[in-house]
């Protein structure tokens, strides 16, 4: 009888457990949804600086987004971003060439990448066109609409020389 109710109360606190359990999570995408989808947005940025729409960069990012540029002031919110590139093309001009790349993405949450990467501008205005390289590192989200937004952007310049 002992052995009957040591049992009944086993039982009864497995269930309790089991039933304490949150219910699943959606899926953490694959590597191959992950890497594209970072991949696509890194095209999307750098079409759109590549035109110097300062609106077309902002879109990028989540409403709520934060860019942190070396030498530029950190920036949070999609009309303060917008600003801060109207300001940077406006001082550096129009690019004359560019470029973003995934490097690395991971999926951290469902919903959630972790992404690195390289990119390379080129301006001309003083008259001598000035490539310079960059090293990012981004926190990217995918928002209700099913786009993938920058919800936080960091670049510093590359310690690297390129030839």
């Amino acid at each position: 009888m002992r052995y009957l109710l040591f049992a009944a109360l086993a039982l009864a606190a497995g269930c309790a457990r089991a039933a304490e359990q949150p219910a699943a999570a959606p899926a953490v995408p694959d590597s191959a949804t992950t890497i594209n989808a970072a991949t696509e947005l890194a095209r999307r940025y750098t079409e759109a600086w590549l035109t110097a729409d300062g609106a077309a960069v902002a879109a990028t990012f989540t409403e709520s987004g934060t860019a942190a540029f070396l030498g530029f002031p950190t920036t949070t919110g999609r009309q303060g971003i917008q600003s801060l590139y109207a300001s940077a093309f406006q001082a550096l001009g129009h690019p004359k060439g560019g470029l973003l790349s995934v490097r690395l993405a991971r999926a951290v949450a469902p919903g959630t990448l972790g992404v690195l990467g390289t990119s390379w501008d080129t301006f001309d205005s003083s008259g001598t066109a000035r490539t310079t390289y960059w090293r990012w590192a981004a926190t990217v989200r995918q928002e209700a609409d099913g786009q993938w937004r920058f919800a936080y952007l960091m670049g510093f310049p590359d310690s690297v020389t390129r030839k």
